[in-house]
């Protein structure tokens, strides 16, 4: 498949992310608040940025095509160009929306803040389990273009998110689509390395929270 076979942005994604940022924008000049959200407002727009530049240098032939030698626990069929270039564009697509649930992160904490009167991180949560979706259908799409015959969700988290074989004894393995690494959640040093890496943004995040708290701006 030749890279021109696919676009690495939807325009309409683009649009609509813009849209949400100049949105929230006047948002909070109508409310009098830019002075106190002017910061969130230049990180979310970095945040875009830098975003559109990592995925524009990631969607390349190298990523996309990658056969790994890690062996995924799911059946593979041949298919047409056709219908691999039909999967690539939707995948492409979920990417676009991953990017965007993300950026929408920062107007998710200054409406609930301004508006509801109420702590974010209800609605944060909420945000983070639509990227995650966002993220398994965008690994569902991807491996549905290699030909991969995919069902169910669990096995997008199981074999293309995470990884979980219980046959192979590394703990520390390829990405099975995509390039990378990551680790085996069957074998018990991939669990360690996995909680540990999970702690650490937890940790950050309650953190800081809790400092806000305390601080009386939550």
């Amino acid at each position: 498949m030749e890279q021109n076979d696919y676009k690495k942005f939807n325009w309409w994604v683009e649009v609509f992310t813009i849209f949400l940022i100049i949105a929230e924008i006047f948002f909070v000049i109508s409310h009098n608040a830019l002075q106190k959200n002017i910061s969130a407002i230049i990180v979310q727009i970095l945040v875009y940025l830098v975003l559109s530049i990592i995925f524009f240098y990631s969607v390349t032939p190298e990523v996309l095509f990658n056969e790994s030698d890690t062996p995924i626990r799911l059946k593979r069929t041949n298919i047409s160009k056709e219908t691999s270039n039909s999967f690539l564009k939707i995948a492409i697509m979920y990417l676009g929306l991953t990017k965007l649930a993300i950026i929408a992160v920062f107007p998710v904490m200054i409406f609930s803040q301004m508006m509801l009167k109420t702590n974010p991180l209800v609605f944060l949560a909420l945000n983070f389990i639509v990227i995650f979706y966002f993220i398994s259908l965008f690994m569902k799409y991807l491996a549905l273009s290699k030909g991969y015959i995919i069902t169910k969700l669990k096995d997008v988290i199981l074999n293309l998110i995470f990884y979980y074989n219980p046959e192979d004894e590394r703990a520390v393995v390829d990405k099975p689509v995509g390039v990378g690494s990551t680790v085996n959640l069957a074998t018990k040093q991939g669990k360690i390395i996995m909680v540990t890496i999970l702690a650490i943004p937890i940790v950050i995040i309650l953190g800081l929270f809790i400092a806000l708290a305390l601080a009386g701006k939550l």
